[in-house]
């Protein structure tokens, strides 16, 4: 099976890679090669499933007690591949240090390895703009989410080369026929049309960049009224008094008003749903005590 990273036999520090080795491993096939100019190993291992029990295996950090570091990461050849070195490597040739980023083999070939165009279909190097959508991913945790606020990783990404990104008439991006099934670059690609469009709401109490793009309304309607729009999310806000005994305990009637000004003369005010009221609270707080 051939090997893309290994085809030009070339380590990242311009040495040469020599095979040194192979191993059965429960029936798959693990190849060890070696740069023979700063002394790296690379081991590469074809079979999927074991492929799978390692990544599980070994973490970014090895804590097992010996002097080795092992770093996993996935190769521009779809393959999990490991680099090591112990506490004594000395860099003499301007490798890089794999323990710092697992991810340099994949930026020395210019290759981020994410699979085909979603709108096209192509392959490459140039395939290397991800685009995070509002839709469900077809693959429940293996799509996108966000970290500080804790949204699961369920939602679903795209990834378009430069020409389509900036598209067929060089006014935008050309439209996205596919998404990802889960990770760019192992799990396929899925019609567009079958991961459901759904509302991605973030926590503002981890995201206090969103209150900075608080919009301000000159018109003030009551809760539950079509216009009645959260001025951080967007979502309409019900009326209280409609809803449930839980919802009344959470709700908080919270509206920030600004005074009559030339362009506005009768003020603005912004008002926040359910979700968004307490991120305020939190921050107005924070400023109020500095």
């Amino acid at each position: 099976m051939t090997n893309k990273m290994l085809d030009s036999n070339f380590c990242e520090c311009g040495g040469i890679y020599q095979h040194v080795d192979q191993q059965q491993d429960d029936g798959g096939v693990v190849d060890l090669y070696q740069c023979d100019t700063c002394k790296t190993g690379c081991i590469v291992v074809w079979d999927p499933e074991t492929e799978q029990e390692l990544k599980r295996e070994y973490s970014r950090d090895d804590d097992d007690g010996d002097d080795e570091d092992n770093d996993l990461f996935w190769g521009p050849d779809g393959h999990l591949h490991q680099h090591f070195y112990d506490d004594d490597f000395e860099d003499t040739c301007g490798a890089p240090d794999w323990a710092d980023d697992v991810y340099r083999a994949n930026e020395a070939t210019d290759d981020p390895a994410l699979g085909p165009c979603c709108a096209c279909g192509k392959n490459g190097p140039t395939v290397r703009n991800i685009f995070m959508l509002h839709r469900l991913c077809p693959t429940p945790g293996r799509g996108w989410g966000c970290i500080a606020c804790g949204l699961p990783a369920d939602y679903a990404s795209a990834v378009l080369c430069d020409a389509c990104l900036e598209g067929p008439d060089g006014t935008g991006p050309a439209e996205i026929e596919f998404v990802c099934t889960g990770y760019p670059a192992e799990d396929g690609r899925t019609p567009i049309e079958q991961a459901p469009e759904v509302k991605v709401k973030h926590n503002p109490l981890y995201h206090p960049e969103m209150l900075q793009e608080m919009k301000f309304f000159d018109t003030s309607p009551d809760y539950g009224h079509p216009e009645c729009l959260c001025s951080i999310c967007g979502d309409p806000i019900p009326d209280p008094n409609e809803e449930d005994e839980d919802y009344q305990d959470r709700f908080i009637p919270l509206r920030l008003y600004r005074k009559p000004s030339i362009k506005h003369p009768y003020g603005q005010e912004a008002r926040f749903c359910i979700d968004c009221g307490p991120a305020v609270l939190k921050f107005t707080r924070r400023a109020i005590s500095l």
